[in-house]
């Protein structure tokens, strides 16, 4: 007779598959554990190890307590003692609302990784018993038994001593591999990744502590875990204005390490709306920013590194946004999820560097007593968006837009180091990963992982070759964005003298046709022509300096395309012609005049980038003075013993505190049609010779601003 079908049979061996030769490593097998007691809701979940040292560890045991729902005798015949069940799949939030953490049944096979021997105690709270089950994984080594005919002891207590104390307790004898500090340390890391933060915890029930006791290995073992989540978190920052200041100082810590203060006025700000800033009381506020991997920026190294990056992706996924706390009771809805206040969101097609409001965790504190004035609507369901409200929401988007430059500086510092450094940053990480991998393998013998290690170390010395390689090409693009300045300089001033520009151009075109009617007239006096003709002379004198200002700095801008040859430049001549060509050019009354110490003053540069730093800040001048009566433009330089320093004042209407500190930043202007890019440009092209630019808290004009560029000699030399 012929058979119908066929059934797959499993052997005991199955067991050892999923347990030992499947979970990568011990402290991985252990934390599948926890985030089981997490799963179950516990709050709290005790991991005790005993007798690791003593004896050389042939009594040593794992003791995992924890107070959650516990299973009945029907979840452990249906579910623990079932392979492949859809529980987890089906449930994916737990009945106190967490997200469901555990990976698919390894739970279980997790005890065979660890140990020979396992025994279950579970008091379910939805009853009063308690069931002890035995597991030997030693029986799953019989090979002539099938897996489902090993038989597993269990004992059920249908009336517990103490009723109200509920949860599961695993414990594990005959453990397989030695435990020391060292692998201890790394379960903490592990689960400390997982753990939520007192901040973010909704209610009491909300927490999960977890607590090792490793005596044997003294108090840098023992102890309550805490949450890594903001400790490690890549950025922090934080700032606070008390009531009645205009000003601020914001603190920035990346990888958990202080960076840097930065200070915030808020004097002679107007908001959007027209209205000036002014104090809504005392407010603190913190965030945590969690970015995402770049080029630039390898966090996912990072991430892998230290913390659990999937754990942290799910709590930033469940909890980010900006919540406004007063007298330490959230203000609901700011800060729920899809409730961006801030317009974080909105703001992130303006670059990648913007935070956003799906990566960032934050807190903003007031109170009724120092905010008096923000206050809640009718309803009670938000604030009253009056003033108040909106300076509040200008500060805290203010400390953000701070934050974005912050960002915006690191990567520029970034991409000076060169790519290079990034890319040997994600190497080491991928390399230090795989030998961790290798070297918790079970699998892999010795003679493998002496393969693998050694291949890992010929792609990281192949890698460095690489890199050498690239620095020519790195030099190529360097001068290519240098170029790509220059023009934009260009670009600049040619915007700064378009208005007067454009009416000399129409004055000549009227000019000749005036001239033209008058020469058919006769009976026209000499003197009119003469007025007609010297006038017209003047306008195409003026249109002729324009035109021979643009082709020196093209010429200078081309000769940059070609090569990087430095040019003498006699700095007092040079600057007096370009202050010439430039008043002239703007038909403005300017009092502008350029000296040098001593006069034959001379340095190496690119004509280029000369000519761009000249021009920049003399449109930065000439803005300055269009409100001022008798213009002053002032331009000295000096030889010092380091190098150069050139000072450029103006008497227009300088600089105000409150954005001191912006104005080299690329695209922001207070003028309506500014560009942005004027000083930001000049900034980069005295950075690129190793000098520095910044500007005096006092004008030297008595008002207005004075800018001082230095230049070390080494960079301005011959050669």
């Amino acid at each position: 007779m012929e058979p119908e079908s066929l059934s797959f049979k499993f052997t005991s061996k199955v067991a050892r598959l999923l347990g030992r030769e499947s979970v990568s490593s011990d402290t991985a097998a252990l934390f599948e554990l926890v985030k089981n007691a997490y799963d179950a809701d516990a709050t709290e979940l005790t991991i005790t190890f005993e007798n690791l040292l003593e004896g050389g560890g042939i009594n040593a045991r794992i003791i995992l307590k924890d107070n959650g729902e516990g299973m009945t005798y029907v979840d452990i015949e249906n579910k623990w003692m079932v392979i492949g069940t859809y529980g987890k799949e089906k449930q994916k939030i737990t009945n106190m609302g967490r997200r469901v953490l555990g990976n698919k049944g390894i739970g279980r096979f997790s005890t065979e990784k660890l140990s020979k021997k396992t025994t279950i105690i579970s008091r379910p709270v939805s009853s009063t018993e308690e069931i002890t089950l035995h597991i030997d994984w030693d029986k799953y080594e019989d090979e002539t038994v099938e897996f489902t005919q090993i038989k597993n002891p269990v004992e059920i207590n249908p009336q517990r001593d103490n009723i109200s104390e509920h949860g599961t307790t695993i414990m594990l004898e005959n453990i397989r591999e030695p435990w020391d500090e060292k692998k201890i340390q790394k379960l903490r890391l592990s689960i400390a990744s997982i753990l939520l933060p007192p901040e973010l915890r909704r209610s009491q029930k909300e927490k999960f502590g977890v607590k090792i006791i490793a005596n044997e290995f003294g108090s840098g073992v023992t102890s309550e875990i805490e949450s890594l989540m903001f400790k490690k978190a890549p950025y922090k920052v934080s700032a606070a204005i008390p009531s009645g200041f205009n000003h601020t100082t914001m603190t920035i810590w990346r990888e958990g390490k202080f960076v840097e203060k930065r200070s915030l006025s808020y004097e002679d700000i107007m908001k959007s709306n027209g209205l000036p800033w002014k104090s809504f009381g005392l407010c603190k506020v913190v965030f945590y920013f969690f970015p995402h991997s770049t080029r630039y920026d390898p966090w996912d190294e990072y991430y892998r590194d230290v913390l659990k990056s999937s754990e942290i992706t799910s709590i930033v996924r469940d909890h980010h946004g900006i919540k406004i706390y007063r007298d330490g009771f959230w203000v609901s809805p700011y800060g729920a999820l899809g409730n961006d206040w801030l317009s974080l969101e909105a703001q992130r097609v303006q670059s990648t560097l913007r935070v956003y409001n799906s990566q960032v965790i934050g807190f903003v504190e007031i109170s009724r007593e120092e905010n008096p004035l923000l206050i809640d609507t009718t309803t009670r369901e938000k604030l009253v968006e009056n003033d108040a409200y909106l300076n509040m929401v200008y500060f805290v988007n203010d400390i953000f837009t701070e934050f974005f430059y912050f960002r915006s500086e690191e990567r520029k510092r970034q991409q000076e180091k060169g790519t290079r450094v990034k890319h040997e940053r994600v190497l080491e990480s991928e390399i230090k990963y795989l030998s961790e991998l290798v070297e918790e393998n079970p699998q892999l013998d010795k003679t493998d992982k002496k393969v693998i290690q050694k291949s890992l170390n010929k792609i990281s010395k192949v890698f460095t070759g690489y890199r050498d390689d690239l620095t020519e090409e790195y030099q190529d693009l360097e001068n290519r964005e240098r170029t790509y300045r220059n023009l934009a300089s260009l670009g600049i001033s040619s915007a700064a003298s378009y208005h007067e520009i454009f009416n000399i151009i129409a004055g000549i075109e009227s000019t000749p046709d005036a001239i033209s009617k008058y020469l058919k007239k006769l009976g026209i006096n000499d003197s009119i022509l003469d007025a007609v003709i010297k006038d017209l002379d003047d306008k195409i004198v003026t249109v002729s300096h324009f035109t021979w200002f643009i082709r020196k700095f093209v010429q200078g801008v081309g000769h940059s395309v070609e090569s990087r040859i430095k040019e003498p430049i006699k700095i007092e001549k040079e600057m007096n012609d370009i202050l010439d060509d430039f008043v002239t050019v703007l038909d403005y009354e300017i009092d502008a005049k350029a000296k040098a110490y001593p006069k034959d003053l001379t340095i190496f540069m690119n004509k280029a980038d000369f000519l761009s730093i000249a021009l920049n800040m003399l449109t930065n001048s000439v803005k300055a003075l269009e409100k001022t009566n008798k213009k002053m433009i002032k331009v000295t330089c000096t030889k010092e013993s380091h190098g150069i320093k050139m000072k450029f004042s103006d008497n227009g209407k300088g600089v105000s505190d409150s954005i001191r500190h912006k104005i080299f930043r690329p695209l922001f202007s207070e003028y309506e049609n500014g560009t942005g890019l004027g000083l930001s440009i000049v900034q980069e092209t005295v950075e690129s010779y190793g000098g520095k630019v910044e500007i005096l808290k006092d004008g030297e004009l008595g008002r207005g601003a004075t800018f001082v560029i230095t230049i070390p000699w080494e960079k301005i030399k011959r050669g």
